[in-house]
């Protein structure tokens, strides 16, 4: 079992940055791996990846559904799948004034390094597309 953990300051407000992460549709934007996804239920998301299996094969697409809820009143979202692997996730953005800070953990039975930097990536990709001022983010 093993748990990674991250967090970034973003130089825009917590409801903006919240608004444009709790978006499905913007998944695949900031998570490195995840290719496509689509809300297909209340909490209900099908999602496509790209993975680096353990077994060393190399690089693989799968499809999958996972569970992905927002709580906008308390900033934060949870996600997961049913699986072998007991995948899931939380993601918190707080009020820091005139900027925000993104908090994002992850849950695997799996452990292997590409995960912490795939994590890094994800916060990474978050700050450069928020702060970057892309006309479509901050909708």
């Amino acid at each position: 079992m093993a748990d990674y953990e991250g967090t970034r300051l973003v130089k825009v407000d917590a409801e903006s940055l919240f608004a444009f992460l709790a978006k499905v549709e913007n998944l695949p934007r900031y998570f490195p791996r995840i290719t496509a996804a689509e809300r297909t239920g209340d909490e209900a998301v099908d999602v496509t990846a790209v993975i680096d299996p353990e077994d060393g094969d190399g690089e693989r697409t799968v499809e999958g559904e996972a569970w992905f809820r927002v709580d906008h009143e308390r900033l934060q979202i949870e996600w997961g799948s049913e699986g072998r692997n007991d995948y899931r996730g939380d993601l918190e953005v707080t009020d820091e004034g005139d900027d925000s800070r993104v908090s994002l953990g992850l849950h695997t039975e799996s452990e292997h390094p590409a995960i912490q930097d795939s994590l890094d990536e994800t916060l990474d990709r978050v700050v450069t597309l928020v702060e970057g001022g892309a006309d479509d983010i901050l909708d």
